[in-house]
């Protein structure tokens, strides 16, 4: 996963229209997700990376631990609201 992140790093960076400003409330796609961890195995600060993505601290945090405690960072299975039909 960590060499798919890394390439995902450095294709992405060399066009910096890749990656679209993240409003509140829009979620992150995979190879966001992947950048983050990328650019923290470069052992770039959450800060810092907050800062070249346009997202918040804490969302890169999340996505940090989330990776370190899973080995992934795809979404928790069962997340969401239970269907009513």
């Amino acid at each position: 996963m960590k060499e798919v992140c890394n390439i995902l790093v450095k294709t992405s960076f060399k066009d910096s229209n890749m990656f679209q400003p993240i409003v509140p409330g829009r979620k992150l796609n995979l190879q966001e997700k992947g950048a983050i961890v990328a650019l923290h195995d470069r052992e770039i600060s959450a800060t810092g990376i907050a800062q070249q993505l346009g997202c918040s601290r804490n969302t890169v945090t999340k996505w940090i631990h989330r990776f370190q405690d899973t080995g992934n960072v795809n979404r928790k299975v069962g997340r969401g609201s239970i269907r009513k039909t």
